[in-house]
């Protein structure tokens, strides 16, 4: 293989690892933030309007971001997205991982003091905060997984 042939191959490997990054990252984040529409937006003061403490509790009590993420992992789409993340290496899985982990919406606070769909109380990001991990650690034990199921 002449240098410039190896260059083209290389170019070529790097790109693939590009694409499988940029599709399993998102998909990723588009199961997390689909997940995390189950936690009410703050749209507005008033305890029916919001995710309140008393709902972070409880949401926290009935182990519900782990069921969430058990309920994500069942999609092929997830599965899709790990077969994506197998083909990277380990750095750059980490470094995945490590965003997907960080995923919520912005908090009144962040957003100016302005609610609405798009803002989210300090509980409700909290509980958001929650689902991603859990996501996140269910990619993880499936990344650890051989891609038959079983584990390595």
């Amino acid at each position: 293989m002449n240098r410039c042939s190896a260059m083209l191959m290389a170019l070529a490997v790097a790109a693939v690892a590009q694409v499988h990054t940029t599709e399993s990252k998102a998909i990723l984040t588009q199961i997390i933030q689909g997940a995390q529409k189950q936690i009410k937006p703050a749209l507005g003061e008033c305890a029916t309007c919001c995710f309140t403490d008393h709902n972070y509790d409880a949401f926290k009590k009935s182990d519900r971001a782990r069921a969430i993420a058990q309920e994500a992992a069942r999609s092929s789409k997830f599965d899709q997205a790990i077969q994506g993340l197998r083909k990277l290496s380990a750095e750059q899985r980490e470094k995945i991982l490590s965003d997907l982990s960080s995923i919520r919406q912005k908090t009144v606070a962040e957003n100016d003091g302005n609610f609405g769909p798009q803002s989210q109380t300090e509980a409700g990001a909290s509980a958001q905060h929650d689902i991603a991990a859990e996501i996140v650690k269910a990619v993880d034990t499936r990344l650890t997984q051989s891609p038959a199921g079983k584990a390595r």
